[in-house]
Parts: structure tokens; C-alpha cells; sequence
């Protein structure tokens, strides 16, 4: 009986499950978002199967995406507690990218996001060309994102021709009103005045690219302008901060 036990206890302990791996990497994932990007919610639903057949946690969000809806470098993935972006990641990749930077804690050196023509703020990613900003985390403010690098290069201008003069600082004025509250509904409708005369009429390119983030936001989500009106950044209300007031 004692052999008849003991094999049976070897039968037992063979038969026990194992453990679900323990994740050496990141398991916060950012995704780029557009509801007409294909690519994005193909990478996402791959990116659920790998770690759902790895029996690990992967969290993935949505991050705050100004885009057309089509791009060459993307989907986008961010890994905020890494401070990084993934570019240009493929569906066939979401296994090795859920096995290698989720599972075993190393990067697709192939997919980092490094560029010099990038903003100084790794929180950010903007394109002017590609007409494309993604932010690394889901609770930043697209319109926050789209004012810092708007008052980032501002301070450039030289004031020689009267749209720049007065643009500059007028803008300025309705991006602190949308803020900080006490914005009225004209407000919307007069910056998006500004943005086109800037970048119609100035004397040189430095208007145009200037004002380039804050008009793409006004092409693809001017409603999330208006949800600033009166009351001012829902997200700053949150107790989460500002881009640009915080350490990069």
C-alpha cells in the first residue's frame, strides 16, 4: 500500500499545473488608436492571443492618437514605464513582441522609435510630415500635447510680419482660456481662424509648422476642443498634470 501511495502521490504531482510565467518586461501597453486604422486593431487583437496563450497580464490602452487614420510608421506601441515608443510594428511580430519585451524584459532594438527630428518630451511622438501625434500614455490630453509644441517653438518667432505678431500671442491667450477654463464658444471658431491665417498668410514657413500640431488637431478631433469650453482640461482636473509643466 505504501508503493500504491506513493506512486499515486508521483501521479499527483505530475499532473499539477503549472505555474503561470512570471513577466520580466513591461505588461502596460499603450496602442495607437484611430477607428479606421485596420493595422492598429489587428496588432491589438494579436497582441490579446499572445499573452492570452502565454498565460500572462497584458494591459493594453488606448493612447490619445491625432491622426488620418493611416500612416507609414505605424501602429505605434508605447511602453510607459520605459518611457519608449515602438514604431511601425507588425501584426506577424505580436508574439515576439509579447514573448521578448513582455515575458523576458528585452527590446526590439528593429522597432524603437529613435529620431532626431522628434520632440525633446519622449512623453510625445509627432510627425508633421506623416500628420501623426500619439501620446505614450492614455491619460495625457491630445490638446495639452498639441499647446506645449505649440509654445515650444513659439518663442521663435521673430514678430517680423503681423500674423506671427499678433497670431503668436493670441493663440496663446485662447490655448491658456481652453486650459485653465473660462473659454466661451467663440473661442474655437476664432482659433481655428488664427491657425489658417498663420499658415496662409505669414511671411515664412515658421507659422506653417508652428501651428501644424494644433491645426491637425483641429482637422481630426475639434471636438475635443470644444469639451474644454467653460470648464477648461478635464484630464488636468484629474489631479494628472501637465505636459511640459513636469519633468520629460
Amino acid at each position: 500500500m505504501w508503493r500504491a501511495a506513493a506512486s499515486d502521490q508521483r501521479g499527483r504531482s505530475r499532473s499539477r499545473p503549472k505555474a503561470p510565467p512570471t513577466p520580466l518586461g513591461p505588461t502596460r501597453l499603450t496602442l495607437c488608436s484611430h477607428p479606421q486604422c485596420k493595422k492598429a486593431h489587428a496588432l491589438r487583437a494579436a497582441l490579446n492571443k499572445e499573452a492570452h496563450a502565454l498565460e500572462i497580464s497584458v494591459q493594453m490602452a488606448e493612447a490619445p492618437t491625432l491622426c488620418r487614420g493611416s500612416c507609414d510608421q505605424g501602429p505605434y506601441v508605447g511602453l510607459p514605464s520605459l518611457g519608449l515608443f515602438y514604431h511601425d510594428v507588425q501584426t506577424r511580430e505580436a508574439a515576439e513582441l509579447v514573448t521578448e519585451t513582455c515575458l523576458s524584459g528585452r527590446l526590439l532594438f528593429q522597432r524603437l522609435l529613435i529620431s532626431p527630428l522628434s520632440v525633446t518630451d519622449g512623453r510625445i511622438y509627432y510627425s508633421r510630415e506623416e500628420g501623426v501625434l500619439v501620446l505614450l500614455e492614455e491619460e495625457r490630453c491630445p490638446l495639452e500635447a498639441a499647446a506645449y509644441l505649440f509654445r515650444f517653438n513659439a518663442g521663435e518667432s521673430c514678430g517680423k510680419c503681423t500674423p506671427c505678431r499678433l497670431g503668436v500671442p493670441n493663440v496663446e491667450n485662447i490655448l491658456r482660456r481652453l486650459e485653465n477654463g473660462g473659454a466661451d464658444e467663440d473661442d474655437p471658431k476664432l482659433l481655428g481662424s488664427l491657425l489658417g491665417i498663420m499658415s496662409r498668410d505669414s511671411y515664412c514657413e515658421f507659422a506653417d509648422k508652428v501651428t501644424a500640431p494644433l491645426r491637425l488637431l483641429w482637422e481630426v478631433a475639434p471636438d475635443m476642443i470644444m469639451q474644454h469650453l467653460a470648464d477648461g482640461c478635464p484630464r488636468a482636473h484629474s489631479g494628472l498634470g501637465r505636459l511640459g509643466k513636469e519633468g520629460a
